[in-house]
């Protein structure tokens, strides 16, 4: 397989598929894989660009995101690009990169992994509109909440272990969620469970644990029938 999965993509008014790096390609560049023709399709860009970092397609919005820089003198950037012949617009630069980022589902803000010359990325949420940092410390695994209000992520301080954090968009405000270490967590549909696995779990029996936040209250986490 000469290609690797950058995003998947599934949207009433563009076609099914998702986005890959097409290795056959020096350097590598993104395409499209159709999944209604079956087909490799060339992502058109206006300019070349090098170290496709993190590519996203929000598909609510038909607009691309993508990380790259176009030499190696440039810094890494993030391009944001209407879907599928429009301008590449830079929105982000750091020159301490690269860096990773997740789009949240308004469309409006970048949970930013910035890998620099430390051991662990800086971590931060990043209002591309209105071009505001919002600084988090030291952290990694960002997960938005379906309305885009609330961004869980896995904190450090100067290493591991790493703690559960709760970053609240209208309130501005980052809060530790439960007091001991965790190694993975991610929202549920209900805004009061989230799926996590906490360190201790990992030593006793390596499984996920649904946590509701309401009850402080631990269950073994299992997916719902209509998954299977």
């Amino acid at each position: 397989m000469l290609f690797c999965v950058f995003s998947a993509a599934i949207c009433a008014g563009s076609p099914r598929g998702f986005f890959v790096e097409d290795l056959q390609q020096k350097p590598p560049v993104p395409a499209f894989y159709n999944l209604e023709s079956h087909h490799l399709e060339a992502f058109r860009l206006q300019r070349p660009y090098l170290q496709f970092i993190e590519f996203f397609w929000d598909q609510s919005h038909d607009r691309v995101f993508f990380s790259a820089r176009e030499s190696k003198q440039d810094p890494f950037r993030i391009y944001v690009k209407e879907w599928p012949d429009g301008e590449e617009k830079s929105i982000y630069e750091n020159p301490l990169g690269p860096f990773r980022f997740l789009v949240s589902p308004d469309g409006k803000r970048l949970a930013l992994q910035i890998m620099g010359p430390w051991t662990w990325p800086t971590f931060g949420v990043y209002d591309w509109q209105d071009q505001q940092w919002t600084a988090l410390g030291q952290g990694y695994s960002p997960d938005w909440s379906n309305d885009s209000q609330r961004l869980l992520y896995l904190h450090l301080s100067g290493g591991l272990p790493s703690w559960l954090y709760e970053y609240r968009v209208e309130q501005d405000t980052a809060t530790q969620l439960i007091p001991e270490p965790v190694v993975e967590a991610a929202y549920t549909d209900d805004e009061n469970l989230i799926v996590l696995k906490t360190q201790n779990q990992t030593k006793r029996c390596d499984v996920f644990q649904l946590w509701n936040r309401q009850k402080n209250s631990f269950v073994i986490f299992s997916p719902p029938d209509e998954h299977f």
